[in-house]
C-alpha cells in the first residue's frame, strides 16, 4: 500500500516530542509492514526534519519509499490549479497521489482531507485518510491499516 506523509504531522512520525500513538503505528508500518511511502516535488522540499530526512534516506536504499521526480509532480500540480478545483492549498499533495497511486494519506489537515476523498480528485481507488486522531488506540490504527492494504493504483510500489 502506498501512502502519502503530509508535513504538517512529519512531528508525529518523527519528531521524538510530539510522537503520537498513531505516528509510532505509521512508522512502524512503513519501516516494516506493508507500507510504502511515495514523496516529491514540494513535499520532498517541505520536509526538512533531519530524523525524517535521514529515515527516508535509509529507506529508499531498502525500497520502503519511492521518490518521484519533482517535474511529473509540478506538471500534475499546474494542472489541478489551472482547474481550481482543489479546496486546499495542497494541490502539489493531490498531484502526488495522481501520479504515484497512492491512496492513503496522513494528514490533520482538514481542507487536504476533503480534497483527498473527493472521487473527482482521486477514483478507483478512492483516497482514505489515515485515522490520525488521538483517540484511536494503537489496536485501531493497525486493524485500519490491515482493513484498507490495497490503497495503491497504477504507479506507487
Amino acid at each position: 500500500m502506498c501512502a502519502i506523509l503530509d508535513t504538517c504531522v512529519a512531528s508525529h512520525v518523527f519528531g521524538a516530542e510530539h510522537r503520537t500513538d498513531a505516528g509510532t503505528v505509521f512508522l512502524t508500518w512503513v519501516s516494516f509492514g506493508n507500507g510504502r511511502l511515495v514523496y516529491g516535488g514540494t513535499l520532498q522540499q517541505e520536509l526538512t526534519m533531519r530524523k525524517a530526512l535521514d529515515w527516508l534516506k535509509e529507506a529508499k536504499r531498502q525500497g520502503r519509499v519511492r521518490l518521484f521526480e519533482d517535474n511529473d509532480v509540478r506538471r500534475e500540480t499546474d494542472t489541478l490549479r489551472a482547474r481550481g478545483v482543489c479546496t486546499s492549498n495542497d494541490p502539489h499533495v493531490i498531484a502526488l497521489a495522481r501520479i504515484s497511486g497512492a491512496r492513503v494519506l496522513y494528514t490533520n489537515d482538514r481542507d487536504l482531507m476533503t480534497d483527498f476523498k473527493n472521487r473527482d480528485l482521486l477514483d478507483q481507488p478512492r483516497g482514505k485518510v489515515y485515522p490520525a486522531s488521538h483517540s484511536n488506540t494503537v489496536r485501531q490504527l493497525k486493524d485500519w491499516l490491515s482493513r484498507n492494504s490495497r490503497l495503491c493504483a497504477g504507479g506507487g510500489r
